[in-house]
Order: structure tokens, then sequence, then C-alpha cells
């Protein structure tokens, strides 16, 4: 039987067995303890810490991302966000690719581009349309309102999309529900308004200064989607710079006292590690990852399973070893080594370029391959095999001021349905992939330890590198582009940076029904009310310019208009045709008269009952025609008498 002694002064005495339990529970607790919080442990945040980690990566999303605010408040809202998560230990924020602010704004001007083609294509339409003809389209004409647009849906023409905003004010229509909104009076509305314009023969000039709005917004948007690149880069900046001058709070700093992985250094004892790193894009995969030899890839469905054909994928793969190198070697050795490999690849590539590449710690060089393009066959006897659109390219980099080399290379394949209708978007999947490898080769860095996940916690994940370079969006400038290239070049851009397969395929098509699409019937001359002109009436060659420097091929613009017109001389007259773009065929001019003592140029153009008139200066001509429109055209070949 236990006993228990009391002492005097009031304190129990225990027993030894009383002794021993209270160690055992003792030593119990503090384990229990140890386990739930170790040494050198973050400390968990309470409510009101969270809340504040929580403000801060609202007040960056809101910075990158509303277009209310000046550019003066984002910084200022990026600075503090920065500085708050480095206080409470937590990983940089800002995104690696772009930001929303700068998505928002490339959609925005990729909907101008199509909005310009969908105008030039109108009033290629209307060009020649008699009031009757305008009449019969506007009558058969559904439109409908969508967020900021105006569809125009054409019976025979296919669906013309168009600014709200330009719509009204060209037209002055107050839009409030429209079509789509459940309230139809709008719509009719604007249907009467066509009408009425092209009654009073108004439509076509409104369509034109329709045309030449649409222009002019497209111009600002890409002013304003070239300031977003250089905000884009001085947000990066200033969040890692605010980052970088903050401290983690003592009880927030991990094990080892350091809230992130370090930056790889870019001195020469850079990459003292043995595994690669690198930024990866949402949906690749680390494959491998050895010392000294790293694979990722990608993959993913391009073009949808079809009665005739399986699925076709997008294949990416980025491929980085490095080892000793037997001594230095200048960049022409390099080049050459770099042509080996190409040679070597058993795809017969075709160089298209050789660059300068560096990543932290090693410079080298880059050899990229042309896009090329597989045809796919099928047949009962031969089988189905599919086409292929494929890039690659090799780049090797030596250490500097080290003895190592890393090689690096990239393949990338997009297949095909075999009967390659769908080539077009092989190809554009197949540039896409290869601007995602050329982003993981140019992010590659070497640590000491394994990838986790996909890889994109790599050596792009501290503070000092969480921010990609800034980059341009590769748009011409429209101040750049004429009329004669404008839409050619607008539906090039659409097509080659389509943001889903299913958006280049879309441009693809409707291209090849408006080129196979036969021209609009032309109306026949009308018998007219004053004299027409003599027809091929003989060129006076008196003193001055010679009848010869009219005779040749000429680049025509007539009021936005490109073609092609022919000028031939035969015996004493003139001979012309030409051939507007938008229509796609020869038309003959007539009444060809040339003045050589004052360089004065007439002609008639029977298809659109116009009369051009224009004066010879040098290699250009210019002038109106029906004396209100004007037109300039200038040399691009002769022709012999």
């Amino acid at each position: 039987m236990t006993k228990y002694n009391f002492r005097s002064d009031g304190v129990t005495m225990q027993s030894p067995f009383l002794k021993t339990c209270i160690k055992l529970w003792a030593f119990i607790l503090i384990s229990l303890f140890s386990v739930c919080f170790p040494a050198g442990a973050q400390v968990p945040l309470d409510p009101t810490m969270q809340s504040y980690v929580d403000e801060a990566k609202q007040e960056l999303s809101k910075a990158i991302s509303d277009e209310g605010l000046s550019d003066t408040q984002r910084v200022k809202m990026v600075e503090r966000s920065a500085k708050t998560l480095k206080e409470y230990g937590q990983s940089g924020a800002f995104p690696g690719k772009e930001i929303p602010l700068k998505a928002n704004r490339e959609k925005n001007y990729r909907r101008v581009q199509a909005e310009v083609i969908y105008a030039n294509d109108l009033r290629a339409i209307l060009h020649n349309m008699l009031m009757s003809q305008q009449l019969s389209m506007i009558n058969a004409m559904q439109i409908e309102v969508v967020e900021d647009q105006i569809k125009l849906m054409i019976p025979g023409e296919g669906v013309f999309e168009l600014s709200k905003d330009l719509v009204g004010t060209v037209f002055n229509w107050d839009i409030k529900e429209g079509f789509s909104g459940g309230k139809q009076s709008d719509a009719k509305e604007l249907v009467q308004k066509f009408r009425d314009l092209a009654t009073t023969k108004e439509f076509v000039k409104d369509v034109e200064k329709l045309y030449t709005l649409q222009r002019e917004l497209l111009l600002k948007r890409y002013q304003e989607l070239k300031k977003t690149e250089d905000l884009q880069a001085q947000l990066g900046k200033t969040y890692r710079n605010a980052a970088n001058s903050a401290s983690v709070l003592k009880d927030f700093q991990k094990a080892g006292g350091d809230s992130e992985p370090n930056p790889v250094s870019s001195g020469s004892n850079s990459g003292g590690g043995s595994h690669f790193k690198a930024s990866l894009p949402g949906d690749w995969m680390v494959d491998q990852d050895k010392p000294g030899q790293w694979i990722a890839s990608s993959k993913r469905e391009i073009i949808a399973k079809s009665a005739n054909c399986p699925a076709s994928n997008l294949n990416v793969k980025v491929t980085a070893t490095f080892g000793s190198s037997a001594g230095s070697l200048s960049s022409g050795d390099v080049d050459k080594e770099l042509r080996g490999w190409m040679a070597g690849s058993g795809w017969y590539p075709e160089e298209a370029s050789i660059e300068s590449l560096s990543i932290p710690g090693f410079t080298g060089r880059l050899l990229s391959t042309t896009l090329k393009y597989k045809d796919g066959y099928g047949g009962a006897m031969s089988g189905y095999k599919p086409g292929t659109a494929h890039i690659h390219g090799y780049a090797i980099l030596g250490e500097n001021g080290g003895s190592r080399t890393i090689k690096v290379s990239y393949s990338v394949f997009a297949a095909c349905c075999w009967d390659n209708k769908a080539a077009d978007t092989s190809k554009t999947a197949a540039q896409s992939g290869k601007n995602e490898a050329l982003q993981v080769l140019r992010s590659l860095g070497l640590s000491g330890t394994k990838s986790t996940g996909n890889g994109n916690s790599g050596g792009m994940t501290s503070q000092e590198n969480i921010v990609p370079p800034a980059k341009s969006s590769a748009y011409a400038d429209p101040k750049n582009l004429t009329d004669s290239n404008l839409r050619e070049e607008l539906l090039r851009e659409l097509i080659k940076k389509a943001s889903t397969p299913e958006e280049a395929k879309y441009w693809t098509e409707r291209e090849k029904e408006i080129k196979k699409k036969p021209a609009q019937p032309q109306p026949k001359p009308q018998p007219q009310t004053q004299p027409q002109p003599e027809k091929n009436k003989p060129a006076i060659a008196v003193k001055g310019i010679s009848v010869n420097e009219l005779v040749g091929d000429w680049d025509f613009v007539a009021n936005g208009f490109a073609a092609k017109m022919e000028i031939r001389s035969t015996g004493s007259a003139l001979e012309g045709r030409i051939f507007f773009n938008v229509f796609r065929k020869w038309e003959p001019l007539e009444a060809l008269a040339f003045d050589a003592s004052t360089g004065k140029f007439t002609f008639f153009r029977p298809n659109g009952k116009q009369q051009f008139e224009g004066t010879l200066v040098g290699s250009t001509l210019t002038g109106t025609y029906n004396k209100t429109s004007t037109w300039t055209a200038k040399k691009s070949g002769t022709v012999s008498k």
C-alpha cells in the first residue's frame, strides 16, 4: 500500500512511484509538442495575420488586372503586396507569365483586328452593288448585339462583327438591349437606318467612314498594348525590388532561416549543383531528373477526333544534359557542331537561324530550324499516315570561367489528319509549341536538388527570378501598313497568334471561302446622260512625256482598294485592264487617253461606271475618279511598246 507523507509546511511529499509517473507524462507532452512544432519550423498564421496575407494577394491581383487604375496606383499596390507577402514567409505571387491586364488588352486588340477585316470585306461587297442589290441584302440581314459588338448576318456572305460603339456613332444608333436582350425594336431600327441610307445612296459612304474609324481604333489599341508591355516589365521589377528589400519576420522563417530557395547565381561559380531547374508552362511535366540529365515535355490535343481521323496531338519535348568540355570552342566551332547535330536528327530539317544564348553561368549558341510539314496520306492498300508539322532546336553553352558544357535540344511535332485539311491548324500549333519550348530553355538553371511536382518550382521561384523578361507583342505596327497590305497582315496575325486551334481554323476556313467565292456580279453600264469618252483614243505624242513612261504594270489603290493595272500600247492606241484584289478578276479599261505634253491620263472603268483622271509624274500616277474619290498608282514594271 502506497503511503503519502505530509510535511508541516503543507507541501505534499510524493512517493517514488508518483515521481516516475510525472516524469513519464512530461516526456510524452514534450514529445508531442516537438512533433507538432519542430525546431526551426514556421509558426502558423493566426486569423489576423492570414487576413494580411489574403489582403496583399487581393491587392496584387487588382493591380495587375483592373482596367480602372492609374499606373501610379498599380506600382504602389504591387510594392505593398510584395513586402507583406515576403514578411510573412509567402512564396512569390507575381505571375510567371503575362499579367491579366496585358492578356485582356491583347484580346481587345485582336478583336479590333477582326473588326477591321470585317469592315473591309463589307465595303468590298457593297462597292459595286446597285441600290436595289443593297436593299435586297439589307432586307435579308439579321442583326444581333453581343457584348461590345454588332453581328451582321448576311445570307451567302456569313457573319460580320463590328464595334457597337462605332456602329452607333456612324449610324446615329443608340443601342439598349438589342436583339440578344430580347428587345428586337432596336435591331429593326438599325435595319431601317441602313435601308434609308441605301435609298439615298449614303450607305456605302457611311460604311467607308466606319472602316476609317475602325482603323483609327486599331492604332489606338495597338499603342495601348505596347504601353502595357512596358508596364508589365515595370511592375515585375517593382515587385522583385520590393520583395528583396523586405525581410522575413523571424517567426515565419523556414528551417535554415530563408523563406525562399536561393536563386541560381549568375557568376562563374553558378550552377554548382547537378540537377536542372526550369520554369514550366501549366501543362508541362518533368519526365526525367537525374544528375546532369533532364527531360520535360507537354502533350495535348489540338484537333478533335472526327469520323475519318483520330484526334491529333501536339507533342513538345526539351532535353538538357551537361558534362565536361575538352576546351573552349569558338562560335564557329559551336555552329559547326550544331549543324552536324541537326543533320543527324533524321527529320531532314532546314536551318532557320543561329543566335547567341545565355542562361545563368553559361553562354553559347542556339540553332532553330524552319517549320516543315510532312504530308499525310491514306488508302486501302497503303494504310493511313497522319500529316506532321515539326520544328527543332539545338543549343550548346559553355560555362563562364568553368569547364562544363550544357547541351539542350527541343522538338515539336503537331499531328494532322491524313487528308491534310487541317494542316494550317497543325502549323499554328507547332509554332505555339516552339514558343513554349524556348520559354523553358531560356529559364534553365542548375541546382543541387531534384525538381518537385511538375517542375514549376524550379530555379525560377526565388524572389529575384519570379518575373519573366518583357517581350514584344510581335504584332506589326498598323501605322506602318498600307491599304494594300493591311488586311493581309492582320489576317496572318490572327491565324498565327490564335489563342486556340479553333480560332485559327475559323479564320483559315473563312478566307478559303472568300477566295473561292465568285466576285460580285457587276452591273451592266447604263446609258449615260453625258457623252461617253471615245474608246481607245490614240495617244498624241508631242514634246514632253513619252508614252512609254505610261506603258507597263502599276500597283494601284483607289479609295483604299488595292489592285494591279496593266497598260499596253498597240500601234497608236492604248489598251489596259485592272485586277482589284477584292473582286479577284480582271476587268477591261476603256477610252484610255494620254496627253504627253501635260502628263494627263484618263480612262473609263465600265464595271463600276467610273471615269478616272490622273497625272503622270515620274513613276507615279495620282488623280480622282467620279470627281470626288482619289486614286494613286506606282509603276512596278515596264513593257516594251
